[in-house]
């Protein structure tokens, strides 16, 4: 998955819920794309989103830093 498709993924996604957000990053993960390119990812597709979508784009960067709890973490090499 190109940047590009990993965007226009990630907003589709946003634009659902978070749900479907942490689904396309679970996927990503999975495929070995690391967490600085999810999180710029999430960063480049906020400036394009509507307040409702912008917070659950808010939320998944959380989690992709992993600041959330240890069980909802997608990247296994976070420390508490």
């Amino acid at each position: 998955m190109n940047e590009l498709e990993l965007q226009d993924a990630l907003f589709e996604a946003a634009s659902v819920d978070l749900e479907h957000l942490l689904d396309v990053l679970k996927d990503f993960q999975a495929v070995g794309g690391s967490r600085d390119d999810a999180y710029r990812a999430l960063e480049s597709i906020r400036e394009r989103a509507d307040e409702e979508v912008e917070d659950v784009i808010l939320e998944g960067m959380d989690i992709v830093v992993g600041f959330c709890a240890p069980s909802a973490r997608i990247w296994p090499d976070e420390v508490d």
